[in-house]
Order: C-alpha cells, then sequence, then structure tokens
C-alpha cells in the first residue's frame, strides 16, 4: 500500500516538462484536489479495519442488546464461551459494513481511477505523442531559447531562431497535425470521463458511504444465535473524513464542467477569443470592398485556417499554451508556421539608409498591430530596433504603445541606448544612429514584442560603403538578412506501519514544504524561511506522536470500579453496582476509546499533519491560481540568476555576460512583462491574509478546544451500560507538552505572516524599500527648493517628473517593487541596486563616479574622480550598505594595477592598498575628489580605465574610459556600467 500511494502521488504531481507546458490553472487545481484524496488514504489507511481487526466484542448480558439486532429469536442469557478472537474476526467480515470496512483502499482506489482516466486516453489516442514532438520541437526552443532576442553579430553568430525558421522543423510539426484530431478527442473524452466518474462518486459517497458511516456507534452481531457487542471501529473518524472527500470530489467535478464548457465555448478562452475577433476584424475588411466577390474563411486565412481555426488538435494546444504560459508565445508559433501571418507582423515600408557615419531607419506600424494584437485584453507592444555591434553612442532603440495608444517612451538603455515615442497609430517611425565606423558592417533589426515575448522579427545588413558621399539604402531582405524572430521567455519512500505510517506522510509534507525551486529561493525572505521552518516543525510533531495514535494502538485498560474503589465522577447519574458484570476487557477498553475519550485526543497526532498540509495547500494554491510562479521564474531566469552570479566577482574581474545583458532586449521584455497587473503582489497579498487567518482560526481552536480536552484528569471514567470503569493508558499529559509547543509553533506563524502584511503595506520596514523611500523624499525635497517651474508640484505627475523612469519601474510597479524587496531580503540590497541600475539609465549615471578626469604622460596616468549622487543621496543612509569604489587599468601595468577606495560612514574616504600619495583626498566645495596614480605605462600601449561603484562587494555601475597612447589627447569613448 506505501508503493501505491508513492506511485500515486509521484503520477499526479510528476507530469514531464511536456506535459506541465500545456497544463492551465483548472488541471493544477484537479493535480492538488487527487493529491489531497491520496494524503487522506494514506492518513486513514493505518485504521483500516481488515488490517488489524480492530473490534473487540462483548456477549450481550440480560437485555442490553435488545432491538439492536434483526431477530426474533430470544436473546440467550448464558455465554456460549466462544474463542474471543474468533468472535472478533467473525464479527468483522459479517456486521461492518463493506464501506467501512474498506475505506481507505476506496480513497486511494478513487485517485487510482482518475489518475488511470488520464493517462488512458493518453495513451489509447497516442495523444502524448503528439503532446511531445510539438513542445520538443516547437514550444521548448520558444519557453527556453537561452540566447535574447539581438543577440547577433553581424560576423554570422548561429541563431536558433533562423535555424529553427529556414529549416524543416515547422514543416514536419504542421504536417503531423494535418490529419485526425486525436490529441482534441482525447482531452475532450479524457474530460467528460472524468466528469462522468467524479458524478458517480459524489452520488455514490452520499448515497452509500453517509447511511454506512451514519449507523449507531457500536456494532451489534449475532453468532450463531448469541448476540455480541463490538466496539473499536473509527467510525466518528471516518465520518469526519468523508465530509472532506465529498468536499475535494465536489470541487473536482467544478473543474471538470469548467473545462467542459470552456472546450464548448471557445469566447471562454483568452486565444480563441482574440483570434475570433481576427477573423471577424478580417471580414469586414473583405466586405468593405465593393464590387469584390465573397470569399471562403480558407481564402480570407491563408494558412491560418488550416494551421488553427480548421485543425482542432493544434487549436486545443495552443489554447492550452496561452492558458499555461500566456497568449504571445502561442502566437509566437502561429507565425512559425504561417508566412502571411509572420509577414503582416513584420513592419510596413521598412528601410534603412547609411551616410557617413550615420544611419536612418524608417518603418511604419505592421499590420496585425491593429488587426489583432491591440484586441487583446491589457496588452503590451514595444518595436525595438537594435544594431549590432553596437555603436559607442547608441545600440537600441525603443517604441513603446501603452494600451490606451498614448504616446509612451520606454527607458531601457544598454551601451547609449536611444529612446522614441510611440507617436499615434499607423505614421511613420524613425530612429537614428550615429558614430558609425565606415569599416564595419552593421546588423540593424526590428523586433515586435507583446506582453514581453518577441513575435517577429526583421533584419537588415549595413554593408561597408565605398564611398562616404553617397547614401546607401539596404538591398531587399533575402532570407539570409530577413526573417522572425522568437521570444526569450521562461515559462512528489512510504513503508506502512502503524507508526511509519504518519512518517511517509510527513516526509512527503517536509519535501512540498523545503522543496523550493531556485527561483522560489532567491526571494524567499527570513520570515518565509521560518514559517517554513515552523511548519516542519508541526510535521515533525506530528510524526513524533504518531506511534501513540490512540485510534490505532488503545492504549487504555481499564478496571470495574467497585463500590470501595472509586466514586462516581459528577455528571454520572448511575447507581454503582457491587458486582463485575464480567465484560470482555478488550471489549471494554474499545468501548470506552469510542465513548469517553475526547475526540481532540483522539485525533491528535492527524490533527498535526492535516494542519501543515492545509497551509501548504494555501500557498501552493495561490501560487498556481494567479500564475504568480511563472511571473516570478521569467524574472529569476532572464535577469536575477544573471545579476546574482555576476555582480559579486572579485574586483578586478568582469564578465562580458553583464554588459551583453545590459546591451540586449531582455531588459526591455522583462520591463514589459511586469507592466501590465500585480499578479504576483495580489497573490502574495491574498495568501499572506489567508494564512494568517487560518492560522489564528487554528490557534483559536486549540485554545479554545484542545485545552480544555488534555487537562482532564489521569484516570478517565466511563459508564459501560451501568457499570462504572476507571481507565488508563491515554498519554494525555505526553499531548498537554505536545500541544503547548503546538501553540508556540502557530503563534510564531502567525506572527510571521502579521510582519509580513505590515511589510507589505509600511515601505519604511524594509531595506531596499525603506532607502528608497528616504531616496524619494530627498529627491521631491531638493526639486522643490529649486522651485523649478517645470515640475508640476501635484501627486503623481510631480513624483513622475522628479523620479523618471525609476517612478514606472519601481514605485508605480507593485509586481517589480515587491520582488526587488524580497531579493534585498534574501540577497542584500546590492543585487536588487544592481538591476535598477539596469533599467534606469539615469539612476545608473548617477550611480556612477563622478567628475572623471585624466590626466597621462608617457608612464603615469593621473586619475581624479568624486562621489556619485546617489552615493550622497542613498547608500550612505544605508546602515548595512559598505561603499567603495575601484579603479582598474587593463592591460595590467608592471606595477599596481587595481586601487580601491572604501567610503566610511561619515562620507570620509581613504584608499587600500593604494601606492604614492593617492591615499590623500582632494576637498572641493561640494564633495571630495579621489587621486590615483597608475604607473609603469608603456608609452604606445592603449589602456582602459574601468571605475566601479561597490556596494557590499557587487558592482552597481560601471564607469569605461579609454586611454589613449602618450602622443594622443585622453578621451572618452563609452559611459556603461
Amino acid at each position: 500500500m506505501a508503493s501505491l500511494g508513492n506511485a500515486l502521488v509521484s503520477k499526479i504531481l510528476g507530469h514531464s516538462a511536456a506535459e506541465k507546458a500545456f497544463r492551465p490553472w483548472w488541471d493544477n487545481v484537479e493535480d492538488f484536489l487527487v493529491y489531497g484524496l491520496v494524503m487522506l488514504g494514506l492518513i486513514v489507511l493505518p485504521t483500516a479495519i481488515i488490517n488489524g481487526t480492530p473490534l473487540d466484542c462483548n456477549f450481550c448480558q440480560r437485555d442490553h442488546c435488545a432491538g439492536k439486532l434483526d431477530t426474533n429469536r430470544t436473546e440467550p442469557h448464558e455465554d456460549p464461551g466462544f474463542n474471543a478472537w474468533w468472535v472478533k474476526k467473525y464479527c468483522t467480515f459479517t456486521s461492518v459494513d463493506e464501506f467501512i470496512l474498506y475505506f481507505p483502499y476506496i480513497l486511494l482506489i478513487m485517485a487510482l481511477v482518475i489518475v488511470l482516466i488520464e493517462r488512458v486516453f493518453v495513451r489509447m489516442f497516442k495523444a502524448g505523442l503528439k503532446l511531445d514532438t510539438f513542445y520538443n520541437l516547437l514550444v521548448k526552443e520558444s519557453l527556453e531559447c537561452a540566447t535574447p532576442v539581438g543577440e547577433v553579430t553581424a560576423e554570422g553568430v548561429t541563431e536558433t531562431i533562423d535555424d529553427l525558421e529556414n529549416s524543416k522543423i515547422a514543416l514536419e510539426v504542421s504536417h503531423s497535425f494535418s490529419r485526425g484530431s486525436n490529441y482534441f478527442l482525447s482531452y475532450l473524452l479524457r474530460t467528460l470521463c472524468e466528469f462522468i466518474v467524479a458524478t458517480g462518486l459524489l452520488a455514490w459517497l452520499v448515497w452509500r458511504g453517509f447511511p454506512s458511516i451514519q449507523k449507531e456507534e457500536f456494532i451489534y452481531c449475532d453468532v450463531h444465535g448469541f448476540h455480541y457487542e463490538c466496539a473499536g471501529h473509527p467510525q466518528q473518524f471516518y465520518m469526519y473524513v468523508l465530509f472532506m472527500v465529498i468536499a475535494i470530489i465536489g470541487v473536482y467535478l467544478l473543474c471538470c464542467f469548467y473545462n467542459v464548457i470552456w472546450i464548448f465555448f471557445p469566447q471562454m478562452g483568452v486565444l480563441s477569443s482574440v483570434m475570433n475577433e481576427y477573423r471577424a476584424e478580417l471580414r469586414k475588411q473583405a466586405n468593405a470592398k465593393k464590387g469584390a466577390p465573397k470569399i471562403s474563411d480558407k481564402q480570407l486565412l491563408g494558412e491560418l485556417y488550416e494551421i488553427y481555426y480548421n485543425n482542432r488538435d493544434l487549436k486545443l494546444l495552443l489554447d492550452l499554451l496561452a492558458q499555461s504560459s500566456g497568449i504571445a508565445i502561442s502566437i509566437r508559433i502561429m507565425a512559425l508556421f504561417d508566412k502571411k501571418f509572420r509577414t503582416k507582423s513584420e513592419p510596413m515600408d521598412f528601410s534603412v539608409t547609411r551616410s557617413g557615419n550615420e544611419a536612418t531607419v524608417v518603418f511604419s506600424d505592421p499590420r496585425t498591430v491593429k488587426e489583432f494584437f491591440l484586441k487583446i485584453p491589457h496588452v503590451s507592444i514595444i518595436y525595438t530596433l537594435e544594431i549590432t555591434p553596437p555603436t559607442p553612442t547608441s545600440a537600441v532603440v525603443a517604441f513603446k504603445m501603452s494600451e490606451d495608444k498614448s504616446q509612451h517612451i520606454s527607458q531601457v538603455d544598454g551601451s547609449g541606448v536611444e529612446l522614441e515615442p510611440l507617436n499615434n497609430f499607423g505614421i511613420s517611425r524613425k530612429a537614428h544612429y550615429y558614430d558609425l565606423d565606415p569599416t564595419k558592417e552593421y546588423v540593424i533589426r526590428f523586433c515586435i514584442i507583446v506582453n514581453g515575448r518577441a513575435i517577429a522579427r526583421r533584419s537588415e545588413v549595413l554593408k561597408v560603403q565605398k564611398t562616404t558621399d553617397n547614401d546607401y539604402k539596404s538591398p531587399s531582405p533575402s532570407p539570409i538578412q530577413s526573417g522572425s524572430d522568437e521570444a526569450t521567455s521562461s515559462l512528489p519512500n512510504q513503508e506502512w506501519n502503524s507508526g511509519s505510517s504518519m512518517a511517509a506522510l510527513g516526509d512527503t509534507l517536509v519535501n512540498k514544504i523545503l522543496g523550493h525551486s531556485d527561483a522560489e529561493k532567491a526571494f524567499r525572505p527570513w520570515w518565509d524561511n521560518l514559517e517554513d521552518y515552523l511548519i516542519y516543525g508541526l510535521v515533525m510533531l506530528g510524526v513524533i506522536v504518531a506511534p501513540t495514535a490512540i485510534i490505532i494502538s488503545t492504549p487504555l485498560d481499564c478496571t470495574f470500579c467497585s463500590r470501595s474503589g472509586c466514586e462516581v465522577p459528577s455528571g454520572m447519574n448511575l447507581s454503582q453496582p457491587q458486582e463485575d458484570p464480567g465484560y470482555n476487557t478488550w471489549w471494554v477498553k474499545k468501548y470506552c476509546t469510542f465513548t469517553a475519550m475526547d475526540e481532540f485526543i483522539i485525533y491528535f497526532p492527524y490533527i498535526l499533519l492535516i494542519m501543515a498540509l492545509l497551509i501548504v495547500f494555501i500557498e501552493r494554491m495561490f501560487v498556481r491560481l494567479f500564475k504568480a510562479g511563472l511571473k516570478l521564474t521569467m524574472f529569476y531566469n532572464l535577469l536575477v540568476k544573471e545579476t546574482l552570479e555576476t555582480s559579486s566577482v572579485p574586483i578586478g574581474k568582469e564578465i562580458s555576460n553583464n554588459i551583453e545583458l545590459e546591451n540586449s532586449k531582455t531588459i526591455l521584455q522583462i520591463s514589459q512583462s511586469f507592466s501590465r497587473g500585480s499578479l504576483y503582489f495580489i497573490s502574495n497579498v491574498l495568501r499572506t491574509i489567508s494564512e494568517f487567518l487560518v492560522a489564528l482560526a487554528l490557534l483559536l481552536w486549540l485554545l479554545y478546544y484542545g485545552l480544555p480536552s488534555g487537562r482532564k484528569g489521569p484516570s478517565l471514567y466511563c459508564d459501560v451500560h451501568g457499570y462504572l470503569y476507571e481507565c488508563a493508558g491515554h498519554p494525555q499529559q505526553f499531548y498537554m507538552y505536545v500541544l503547548a509547543v503546538v501553540i508556540i509553533l502557530i503563534a510564531g506563524y502567525m506572527l510571521c505572516c502579521l510582519y509580513n502584511i505590515l511589510w507589505l503595506h509600511i515601505p519604511q520596514m524594509g531595506n531596499l524599500s525603506g532607502l528608497m523611500h528616504k531616496y524619494k523624499k530627498r529627491l521631491k525635497r531638493k526639486a522643490r527648493a529649486d522651485k523649478s517651474e517645470a515640475f508640476n508640484d501635484k501627486g503623481s505627475v510631480f513624483d513622475k517628473q522628479v523620479l523618471g523612469e525609476l517612478h514606472n519601474i519601481y514605485y508605480n510597479n507593485r509586481d517589480f517593487k515587491l520582488l526587488l524587496d524580497l531579493l534585498a531580503q534574501t540577497s542584500g540590497i546590492a543585487p536588487a541596486m544592481r538591476i535598477l541600475t539596469l533599467f534606469d539609465k539615469e539612476f545608473r549615471d548617477n550611480s556612477l563616479p563622478a567628475d572623471f578626469t585624466m590626466n597621462r604622460d608617457d608612464t603615469n596616468l593621473e586619475i581624479y574622480f568624486g562621489d556619485p549622487p546617489t552615493v550622497k543621496d542613498l547608500f550612505i543612509e544605508a546602515d548595512e550598505a559598505s561603499v567603495t569604489y575601484t579603479v582598474e587599468i587593463l592591460p595590467p601595468t608592471s606595477s599596481k594595477s587595481v586601487f580601491a577606495f572604501k567610503v566610511g560612514d561619515d562620507g570620509a574616504s581613504y584608499t587600500i592598498n593604494a601606492v604614492g600619495d593617492s591615499e590623500t583626498p582632494i576637498t572641493t566645495n561640494e564633495c571630495k575628489l579621489r587621486r590615483t596614480i597608475f604607473t609603469g605605462l608603456e608609452p604606445d600601449v592603449e589602456y582602459q580605465i574601468r571605475a566601479c561603484t561597490v556596494i557590499n562587494g557587487r558592482a552597481i555601475a560601471r564607469r569605461i574610459e579609454m586611454v589613449p597612447s602618450s602622443q594622443k589627447d585622453v578621451t572618452t569613448i563609452e559611459n556603461i556600467p
């Protein structure tokens, strides 16, 4: 049975990567419901009557069993002396209702049937083969492509996207879906079958289960005309479990019903709704042409008709992919299949001209923007133009269209990124590139990004000009020079016996509690980790007390109370007989266990594990329902992972990935994906509030019901048909100690939830949000002190004018702000600050060493620089921030090549391992200028100077200067972080 439970758990939540990519929220909810059904089955399994035969039976004396048995025979008054063990086995298999007898197995078999339905239909219709083929050839490339859109050079770097579009893969996949509807039929029949089975199970549980469990508390058995009264079966426990099972099956039934409605009414799907509107728009345009003959949908839609509208398998897969990973990735795949749709997604009137060291790009909006993309709810559209290799002053021009089509500038800079407003729809747009090298060949790449994912691309090559006087216009795109592009995105040993069964369940819970992904770990602050360990302690307490579970071991032993032996407890109205009735001792202990003992004590170990299971279930459900995990994983994979791994390099070591990251459109894609909605913030707030309310309810219930139950005396008095028994053996005192620890754990968990709620709404409590709150107030005071007429001192308008792009990225973006605040709590403020500098050029410039000047002779280089504005306005306020400036020369000289200046809490500065008189700062009226001298330079060698602002050992911003040979003047060629 342990193997069955383990196999069910692994089958329920152990889906392949292909299956996970196409599982919408209702399928995920169904998985957790079946998982809960398995957990309940594992919990009640040790109580299975057919295994342990917990019944003990007593011969009915006098009229104790009168009217309890359906028989007309007179009740014998003499005990026949049957073997007691034989009687209990006989009554177990003749008088116990079969529903109660096999109840634990019924739960596990129900879960097994539901899991098998899905697997059987997948195998029968070979739907899994189609699913894997589609995922491996196309979707995996779109979801996991490690090369950001735009990371290509004119030297011919191989691109996954071009290979994908120029190969036969799209044709092979399209052909495999051109015949039959196996996957659609499999999915439809599976859903209908699950709905019918769930309905049948629910009706059977209500019709058959309730009457069986609601029978009398004790079992009366006729053994060859002799009547016995039996006790020991966990009837009340099974009743509580049955209530939970009916609730689980009911919710599962609702999910199946919703799935059926979703299949038959395409308007409920986000992709189907948009595609229907797109077809209606094209039909409207076709009917608007006077004199034009009516055309069919196949003629109107072209390849898209066969790919989506008339292909039930591919349509269903794309609809499911849109539900699980967003609509943009499904649109991207349709663009791969349909050349016409892909062409309409490319810019119109696209032209590139080159004149000397300048280039101009002119284009108009793609047709699909108005016909298709603007019909997507909460859409965010960005056009990007990128030149590779980047020039010293420009790399990426970004045009952003907001949902209301108003003008908006997307501030995502890399190496000198230019920004342009996206004006009214339909007009021509221009982008300019300067400082081109006349001897180099460049590639201009246009990309349309929808909701953070690239949909289509067009590229043009700028050939090397033979003459500088004539403008050059790029040739028509060839298969090598133009095409479409792809988005960069991201998208539970058990062995059973009376004690180890609970341990196995505890092991499963521990894996779910502490088994977080790398992305989840990066954003789990100390209070979330503390909550994990508190629930871990709750599970361990449940495992510890599991062997003492009264419902399994029945530890009570009882003795008859004679007149001189004990007194009648208050509340018991009976005359105490003087003679022992001679009842079966084993029957008496079972009888008293289920009549005199408090239910809280009986089910205490199960209560602990169910409380832990409930809290874990709350967290996982909110993450799945709001797709918060998808957003978090995308943010981690595309940006945070790079920052955490590359921003802590030792002084003097640099990694080119950071430069490429800043010069790519990765930042733009992330910024756009977080520009709509606050799903992660809402999920976090609702999850925390729900956990707090559940913890509060559990704490109050334990105080109100648990403590009084455990405070009763060491002896338990039991009335057995008018005879008084005194029982002992229940671990009451032990449970009291455990209960005290449980109350402390729940109280601590509730305090963590309360702290989290306060942290979410009081900025000063967060180390990053507190700093940024002070920084905002300081900038606003400075702006008001300047009394500039350019600032409109009114609410959010004023904030946006003062804070610039930082207002949109951090202060006015709840999802992005929450993720950065959580990252600062787990990894310190430096990685979060580093990410902010990537997204906001002005904030990055203000973090660079200021007033940077260099003076070189043949063998020496003297450098002066001052404090960045953010050090004086922001970092110096952080108690935990250690600010250091590093200056490095490359290639290294024969003498010292790296100098470090550490800024003290009072703003003073000193050097580490400096040479000469460089430890002496020069004071100016505004700030201190740091001075350093590099010696041993080669007169005819050009050098590169890298000046970094380092916070807590992590580079926040970097300034790069080129030092020509001594025969030339010192000039700056670039300023990048």
